[in-house]
């Protein structure tokens, strides 16, 4: 942040926001990854998301986002080519997107499981 001042710092994390609830595709082109925290970001804010087909991201995603196969950067383009094209495609991603991810990754089952583990003895 340097040395900005605490307005250009909020202004800043708002404009963050509005540029990922705004996105027309959210595309993580990871090679290795854990938990992509971003990406579950990503879909609670609905976007449409394009992520390359390493485990952690799919296995997020599941059949709700495109999937790239991984450092394949002519599969990555043929993807967001196919997103361009077929906008109806990438909106119908984008109105399941949050509801998908928040229900698959509802911190109260989160919070209620955490505390099943700790309680086993």
């Amino acid at each position: 942040m340097g040395r900005c001042k605490g307005g250009q710092v909020i202004h800043k994390w708002k404009a963050s926001i509005e540029s990922r609830e705004n996105a027309y595709i959210y595309t993580l082109p990871s090679d290795l990854e854990g938990m992509p925290l971003s990406l579950l970001e990503a879909m609670s804010y609905g976007n449409c998301c394009l992520v390359s087909d390493i485990p952690e991201c799919a296995e997020v995603v599941e059949d709700k986002a495109l999937i790239f196969k991984k450092s394949d950067v002519e599969d990555l383009r043929e993807k967001l080519q196919e997103a361009c094209d077929h906008p109806e495609m990438v909106m119908k991603m984008k109105n399941q997107a949050a509801d998908f991810i928040c229900e698959k990754y509802n911190w109260d089952e989160v919070v209620k499981e955490t505390m099943k583990l700790y309680r086993r003895k």
